[in-house]
């Protein structure tokens, strides 16, 4: 059956439902999302898709390891960049972590994100080992994500 979803969103914009049902809220009701990694999967992909759906989703802060690639994107994004995935995650704004790093930063990214209390979208493969999908969930469980 054929799902019934605004072209180019790929898989966020089922997200959107559960994000509010969690209970958490801000003044203009869009999920404020932040991004790890803006290569190709989070700027081409990722932000891309987001900037569609401005009147569910903003992008609040960035991080990525290049200087020039943070830079230019916050200022595209007219976001936060901040210098460390700490940071990031430390954001009180950032509802949302779309993790979009190198393959093998994943699950390392998203475990601190969902220990921070933030909901997750990971870039496949979130992980390629069973007990740290098993920890991934115990997280996301323990900490209502």
């Amino acid at each position: 059956m054929k799902q019934n979803r605004p072209a180019g969103v790929g898989g966020i914009a089922c997200r959107v439902g559960r994000v509010r049902l969690c209970g958490m809220s801000n003044t203009d009701n869009r999920v404020r999302v932040g991004i790890i990694g803006l290569g190709r999967s989070g700027w081409g992909i990722h932000a891309d898709a987001i900037r569609k759906m401005p009147e569910r989703f903003r992008v609040v802060a960035v991080h990525d390891p290049l200087a020039d690639r943070l830079k230019e994107s916050a200022a595209a994004l007219e976001c936060r960049a901040h210098g460390s995935v700490g940071e990031l995650l430390a954001d009180r704004d950032v509802e949302l972590v779309v993790v979009a790093s190198p393959n093998p930063l994943h699950f390392e990214h998203a475990l601190a994100a969902l220990e921070g209390g933030k909901h997750v979208l990971c870039e496949k493969p979130f992980t390629t080992r069973v007990a740290e999908v098993d920890r991934l969930i115990e997280a996301a469980t323990r900490n209502r994500r």
